[in-house]
């Protein structure tokens, strides 16, 4: 039976939807990456930024949606 994460996983993992947030400030799809803000865990490595052309919505140009790390 699985176990259920603890409340200090629970934060780590909301602290990621934070610096998803900050690092879409600043970012540019298509342009340099974005900087990694500040306090981001260093035994994590950012792998991947996600972005796309939202067409259902009609969108022109690509937005950020996030990263992988």
């Amino acid at each position: 039976m699985p176990t259920t994460p603890s409340n200090s996983q629970f934060a780590a993992l909301g602290q990621f939807v934070n610096f998803a947030y900050d690092i879409s400030e600043n970012a540019v799809p298509g342009g340099n990456p974005p900087t990694v803000p500040a306090g981001f865990p260093p035994d994590y490595t950012l792998v991947a930024y996600i972005q796309a052309t939202d067409d259902f919505w009609g969108g022109l140009y690509p937005e950020y949606y996030g990263f992988v790390a």
